[in-house]
């Protein structure tokens, strides 16, 4: 049996109902519960609001429940609700229905251990290995509840977590969670702790009145001009289920992902932080911790956290966990700690070394070919700093990543100095012969 598209490196994903339908989704729940195999360990469902969630997510836990194994049931929330809620009740596992930041044709499922973390690479293996199989484990059906109480539970563990570094909100803040899963947790948390809080395409049913994604700056521009309009002191955004966090300072300058991860540094002060490779070089010289690198994608980040025992864990791409929270990306609890910064970020950010970083993706058919010659040359040729993911070197003044694509069939190169990356990028280009 061919492999479905929708089996990505990290987790499931595609568009409905062409790739994600509920025959497929009935077949996934049938698989995760064969893997676990647990019938006195229930596994925990949630979904964002999209469209065609509930379809979705009624599918999934049709087949769960088809092999014995018990659900339960907690509703919309964002991704880290979801795994908060599986750590809660001692769940084998828990799934969020979601495609993440992709727009809302397409559709999915995440994947969390107990403890919180996303699933390996190997985990979503053997899932596979099942579906494609069909060696489901058919029993007696399991037994379905409903469990409405992890949404105040969730919010009231955000304002204890907050209220350790933080005790209130003193800012005027707009808040766009895309209309996503997030609209019922960070605008209700920001108002309760004190911010002036303005919200803009943050309703369940606003009827996704902009794209999922805000990983990118020209994705949510437009608020630039209402921190003009509300004199606010800062803009926050999520993605469609509320693990990525973006913010406009409170004169509309772009507050990088990196230039985030170094604040939260800042705010949270502990001695181990992981990162992974595509970190600029910044965090290290903004934080004295102790800084792991790793492969890039949220579940080698999120699993370094746990083996580490690290307080801190992110991604450039908008990604940052807090063990002590739960140990997956959560944009509500982040929105909170940047929230209550707001009148600092101008100040600090200017104390801080000034690096600049240029990006390019190249689409390439034989992407593993071309990765072997580009290593090949770049070791024969600079200093290498890491081979964890794709190669990252020393040329000159910058320091550059290439690595190839977890997602696609493509090749991403970072260049990183202090002056001119755009002009690093199209030397590493010509030379590569990309």
């Amino acid at each position: 049996m061919k492999t479905p598209e929708a089996f990505k490196s990290y987790d499931i994903r595609g568009k409905y109902p062409k790739d994600i339908n509920e025959q497929f989704a009935k077949d996934i729940g049938a698989s995760i519960a064969t893997l676990w195999d647990s019938v006195d360990s229930p596994i925990v469902v949630g979904s964002d609001n999209n469209t065609s969630s509930p379809e979705i997510k009624a599918a999934l836990i049709q087949g769960i429940l088809s092999t014995g194994t018990g659900v339960i049931d907690i509703g919309i929330g964002p991704t880290d609700m979801i795994a908060y809620a599986g750590k809660t009740l001692n769940s084998s596992c828990s799934i969020m229905v979601t495609a993440s930041h992709l727009g809302t044709e397409y559709n999915g499922f995440k994947f969390m251990y107990k403890e919180g973390n996303s699933f390996t690479n190997e985990d979503l293996a053997k899932i596979k290995d099942i579906y494609l199989k069909k060696t489901y484990k058919i029993k007696a059906c399991g037994h379905l509840t409903h469990d409405k109480t992890l949404l105040p539970k969730y919010l009231g563990h955000a304002k204890a977590i907050f209220k350790k570094y933080f005790q209130k909100i003193d800012a005027k803040i707009i808040i766009d969670t895309g209309d996503g899963a997030c609209s019922i947790t960070t605008p209700a948390l920001l108002k309760d702790l004190g911010a002036e809080t303005i919200k803009i395409n943050s309703d369940l049913d606003g009827g996704f009145r902009r794209h999922s994604d805000c990983s990118e700056e020209k994705q949510i521009a437009y608020l630039k001009d209402e921190i003009k309009k509300h004199h606010a002191d800062l803009a926050i955004a999520h993605d469609l289920d509320g693990d990525r966090i973006a913010v406009f300072d409170n004169k509309g300058n772009w507050v990088s992902g990196n230039h985030l991860f170094a604040i939260f540094a800042h705010i949270i002060s502990c001695d181990t932080i992981i990162a992974s490779i595509d970190t600029s070089e910044l965090l290290k010289n903004a934080s004295p911790s102790k800084i792991i690198h790793t492969r890039v994608g949220d579940p080698f980040v999120l699993k370094a956290m746990q083996d580490n025992n690290a307080a801190l864990a992110g991604e450039p791409n908008g990604h940052y966990a807090l063990c002590e929270f739960i140990p997956y990306n959560s944009g509500t609890l982040f929105a909170l700690l940047i929230a209550a910064y707001a009148k600092n970020i101008p100040r600090y950010l200017d104390s801080l070394p000034k690096y600049h970083t240029a990006t390019k993706k190249y689409t390439i058919t034989d992407t593993a070919s071309k990765m072997q010659q580009i290593t090949n040359h770049i070791k024969a040729n600079y200093t290498i700093i890491s081979t964890i993911d794709g190669i990252k070197y020393k040329d000159s003044a910058s320091t550059i990543l290439i690595r190839a694509s977890g997602t696609e069939n493509a090749i991403r190169i970072v260049a990183e100095n202090k002056n001119n990356p755009e002009k690093q990028l199209k030397q590493t280009e010509k030379e590569l012969n990309l």
